[in-house]
């Protein structure tokens, strides 16, 4: 398969999968995500972890306002991304409140580089991330910018990263090609 070929691929996979998590209605996403955070939430990974990086849903994506906020009570701070440019992002530890994220030109609520203090990629011991679709074996199709795939390439390969989604996202065994492995 050549290059345009998996890149066309990938499109239609991306757009089919946006169009199954899009056609949840709004408050089963509500649930379905106040599930699937519980279940975060009492996974040894994320308990065990001291500077989890994790991130501030968009859209349709599973609503992680509820953990940013447990987080910031709990442990006092939360290490989120930042689109810092061309297909790169950036975490910053926002200590004491959530109050100073600033919308991105998306909309995605990210630190302000300003108020909040740069994270060695180093430091992070989990990340939490989002995507338009996984596989069982830990494969990820994000949105097609590579900035979690660009940022993976900076940290330990053994540091573990959690995907977060609703079943319709979930797609059988795929194709390396396809789907990235953080």
């Amino acid at each position: 398969m050549n290059s345009t070929d998996l890149f066309e691929e990938k499109s239609q996979l991306r757009k089919a999968l946006r169009s199954r998590r899009d056609s949840l209605p709004a408050e089963l996403r509500k649930l379905y995500s106040g599930r699937i955070i519980g279940q975060l939430a009492s996974h040894p990974l994320f308990l065990d972890s001291r500077t989890p990086g994790l991130f501030s849903s968009f859209g349709s994506e599973v609503e992680t306002g509820s953990l940013l906020e447990s987080q910031m009570k709990q442990r006092g701070f939360v290490c989120l991304p930042r689109y810092t440019g061309k297909n790169h992002i950036e975490f910053y530890k926002v200590e004491g409140t959530l109050e100073g994220l600033i919308p991105s030109r998306l909309g995605i609520l990210e630190p302000d580089p300003a108020r909040h203090s740069l994270v060695d990629p180093a430091a992070m011991d989990l990340f939490v991330v989002p995507g338009v679709g996984f596989d069982p074996q830990g494969g990820r199709i994000g949105q097609g910018q590579g900035c979690y795939d660009h940022y993976f390439e900076r940290i330990n390969r053994e540091t573990p990263c959690i995907g977060l989604c609703f079943d319709c996202m979930m797609v059988e065994k795929s194709r390396q090609d396809i789907l990235t492995t953080p």
